[in-house]
């Protein structure tokens, strides 16, 4: 690969997971039907993600159009132009939960670290 290209400004935003695990222990009992969302960021935007992959893998980052984005991404691009933010400030309230470690973008960023 000599590049690295998300869709259009790059904006559509990530919920990420770092690391953040919920024990067993924190959501038994749970109530019947309850969502609980693991996600330490809200959105990362996926431009950011990109940014810093391409740096780290010393490529450029270009932008792909949405008409483009199919034919470069095929059946992933459906899913790489949803914005689909995700919050666990409920999970965090209803559990006493709190996410730890690092988040997405200083943890991607140390896997290229020499």
């Amino acid at each position: 690969c000599d590049r690295f290209e998300p869709i259009g400004a790059g904006g559509f935003p990530f919920a990420m997971e770092r690391g953040s695990w919920i024990p067993a222990a924190t959501v038994l009992p749970w109530r019947t039907g309850a969502r609980y969302h693991a996600v330490a960021e809200e959105g990362v935007p996926l431009r950011e993600i990109a940014d810093v992959i391409g740096q780290g893998l010393n490529v450029p980052v270009v932008a792909k159009s949405p008409e483009e984005a199919p034919d470069h991404f095929g059946w992933l691009a459906a899913f790489i132009g949803l914005d689909c933010p995700a919050s666990s400030a409920q999970t965090q309230e209803r559990l006493g939960w709190s996410p730890k470690g690092p988040g997405l973008i200083p943890d991607l960023a140390r896997h290229f670290e020499a």
